[in-house]
């Protein structure tokens, strides 16, 4: 549903405009970049893990390949095991 649409389409414009950082951040140092971050989209909240690499293209064109991550369920699920462990913890001391 995001096809065909730009940053600002999607994301708050101070979200769009960190988010173009990253992208060309990407494409001027030529390495690959990973980020974590969390948004609030549609009063839902997100942990979302990119990462970004550029490309160069056949006819020397650079790209930014950028593959986005929904990780908000293995986030909340680490967090409940980090929880459970501290619990047992206390409860063998």
């Amino acid at each position: 549903s995001y096809q065909s649409k730009t940053y600002e389409d999607v994301f708050p414009h101070e979200v769009a405009q960190l988010i173009k950082s990253y992208d060309m951040e990407a494409f001027k140092s030529f390495r690959p970049i990973e980020i974590e971050e969390s948004y609030k989209l549609e009063d839902k909240n997100y942990v979302i893990l990119s990462k970004r690499s550029c490309i160069s293209l056949l006819k020397g064109e650079k790209i930014v390949l950028a593959v986005l991550r929904d990780i908000s369920e293995r986030k909340k699920l680490e967090s409940e095991l980090q929880i459970s462990k501290a619990r047992q913890y206390e409860a063998a001391r």
